[in-house]
C-alpha cells in the first residue's frame, strides 16, 4: 500500500471511530420486560451447573438471573453484598482533571475546561447516582451494563439495562450485546454507546465467570438444603408424638376420622375422636443435635469472607469475634473498597469522560478522570498516644495541629474546661487553655 493510500485509510478509521452515535438501542418492551422467568425455584446441584454453564453458550441472562435470586432470597447474602457496593456508591464522587494527574499536559486551560464541563454534565443528569448504583451491582455479579443516548454529540440521558436483556458476544469472550425485539439473539451497542462495568473479569473468560457469586453458588444451594431440612427437623422433633390406638371394634370411617385429625392437630391443636379411639401424646426423650445451624453459620461466614474480606466485619456476636477483631478486618474491606472505586473509575473514564469530552473538544482533548473520595477510618485514641508520647520524648507538639489531629473545638474564653489527665496519656500540658 502507497503512503498516500496508508494515510487515507487511517483517516478514515480515525473519522469512523469518532462518529457521533445517536438514538437509543434498549426501551421498554412488554414481551421481554413485562414477565421473567425465575430459574432457582427448586435448585439441585445439577440445575446450578447448567445455570451456571448458561453464559458459556451466551445466555448472560440465566445466569445473571441466577445470581439475582440468590440475593434476593438469601439475607445475609444480600446484606453483606449491599455492605460492599454501599461502602463505594456512599462516597462522594469528582471529576478530576488531567492537568492534576499529569504535569506533562501542554494546555492546561483545555483539561480543566474538560473536567468542568464533564463534571456539570454529569451533575445535571439526575439519573446518574442510579446509574452509578446499578453499575456498582457488578460487584458479585461480575457485569453491569447501561446505555448512554447522545443527541448531536451532546449526552441527555443514561439508562439502566436490565441483566435480562443481556447476552455475550460470540465473537470476543469480554463482548456483551443486547437483546431487542427484532434482534432476539442480541446486538453490540456500538462505541461510545454503554458503559459496560466487568470488574471481576479476567482475560479469556465471560464476564460472570470470575464473579463473586459464581463462586457462592453451591454455598447458597447447601444453605438452602440446609434450611429446608432444618425446617423438617423442627416439625418432626419440636412437637410431641401424636399416637393413637383403637378398638378391635372401631370402623373403617371411625378409623379415617381420626388419620384426619390427627393430621390437622399439628396446626388446630384439639381434635374429636370416637371411645372406640384413644389418643396419646409422647414427648421426644433423645432429639440429638441439630448440625443445621452450624452449616448455615458457617455458610453464612464464607459469604462475608468472599464479599468482605471477613466475617468478623459482618458478625461479632457470640465467640466468632469481638468489637477490635472487627476493627481490623474493617481495613480488609477499606482494601476492597479502594480496589472497587479504582475499577469503577477506569471504566467510568473509559466508556463515558472519554466520548464526551471529545465529542466536545475534539480528540486532542486530555480525557479527565473520575474518582471517588474513600476516607480512610481515624484511630483518635491512637493520634492521642502519638501526641503524648512526642511530649514525654521532648518534641514540641503545635497546640493548633493537635486539636485538629483529635477533632476537639477549642474552647473560646471563659469556657469550662476538663482539667488535664496525666493517668494514661502522660502530659497533656497546654491542652486545657485557649
Amino acid at each position: 500500500m502507497s503512503v498516500k493510500g496508508w494515510i487515507t485509510t487511517k483517516a478514515h478509521k480515525i473519522a469512523e471511530r469518532w462518529q457521533r452515535p445517536s438514538g437509543r438501542i434498549f426501551e421498554y418492551d412488554p414481551g421481554l420486560d413485562a414477565y421473567r422467568r425465575h430459574v432457582s425455584d427448586s435448585l439441585t446441584f445439577s440445575q446450578i451447573k447448567t445455570l451456571l454453564r448458561a453464559s458459556e453458550s451466551g445466555d448472560l441472562a440465566t445466569t445473571l438471573a441466577l445470581f439475582r435470586e440468590m440475593e434476593c432470597k438469601d439475607p445475609n447474602l444480600r446484606s453483606v453484598a449491599n455492605t460492599r457496593r454501599a461502602a463505594l456508591t456512599g462516597a462522594d464522587w469528582n471529576i478530576v482533571s488531567a492537568a492534576d494527574k499529569h504535569q506533562s499536559i501542554a494546555d492546561r486551560r483545555l483539561a480543566d475546561a474538560a473536567a468542568d464541563y464533564a463534571r456539570e454534565k454529569l451533575s445535571e443528569l439526575e439519573e446518574f447516582t442510579e446509574v452509578l448504583e446499578h453499575l456498582a451491582l457488578a460487584i458479585g455479579r461480575g457485569l453491569s451494563l447501561a446505555e448512554l443516548v447522545w443527541e448531536r454529540g451532546d449526552l441527555v440521558a443514561i439508562h439502566r439495562v436490565p441483566d435480562w436483556r443481556l447476552r455475550s458476544d460470540p465473537q470476543r469472550a469480554d463482548g456483551v450485546q443486547i437483546v431487542v425485539k427484532d434482534h432476539p439473539l442480541g446486538i453490540d451497542p456500538g462505541p461510545y454507546k454503554a458503559i459496560v462495568h466487568m470488574p471481576e473479569s479476567i482475560a479469556g473468560f465471560r464476564p460472570v465467570e470470575c464473579s463473586i457469586l459464581w463462586s457462592l453458588a453451591f454455598l447458597h444451594l447447601i444453605k438452602i438444603l440446609a434450611l429446608s431440612d432444618w425446617a423438617k427437623f423442627c416439625s418432626l422433633f419440636g412437637m410431641p408424638f401424636r399416637w393413637m390406638t383403637y378398638r378391635p371394634a372401631a370402623s373403617a370411617t371411625e378409623k379415617d376420622e381420626a388419620v384426619t385429625m390427627l393430621k390437622n392437630m399439628s396446626a388446630a391443636g384439639w381434635a374429636l375422636f370416637s371411645e372406640n379411639v384413644k389418643l396419646e401424646l409422647q414427648e421426644s426423650s433423645q432429639r440429638g443435635t441439630s448440625p443445621f445451624a452450624d452449616l448455615m453459620e458457617w455458610c453464612g461466614r464464607q459469604q462475608a469472607i468472599a464479599f468482605l474480606g471477613g466475617n468478623l466485619t459482618s458478625d461479632t456476636t457470640g465467640g466468632t469475634g469481638t468489637f477490635a477483631a472487627a476493627s481490623v478486618h474493617n481495613d480488609v474491606r477499606l482494601d476492597l473498597t479502594q480496589s472497587d472505586a479504582q475499577k469503577e473509575a477506569r471504566t467510568i473514564r473509559r466508556d463515558l469522560l472519554t466520548p464526551l469530552v471529545k465529542f466536545a473538544f475534539g480528540e486532542n482533548c486530555p480525557v479527565p478522570y473520575f474518582e471517588r473520595q474513600i476516607d480512610e477510618p481515624i484511630d483518635r485514641r491512637a493520634e492521642a498516644e502519638v501526641i503524648a508520647a512526642a511530649q514525654r520524648a521532648g518534641l514540641e507538639v503545635p497546640r493548633d495541629w493537635a486539636y485538629e489531629t483529635l477533632q476537639i473545638p477549642k474552647p473560646n474564653a471563659g469556657d469550662a474546661v476538663l482539667e488535664p489527665s496525666v493517668t494514661e496519656f502522660g502530659s497533656m500540658e497546654g491542652f486545657g487553655g485557649a
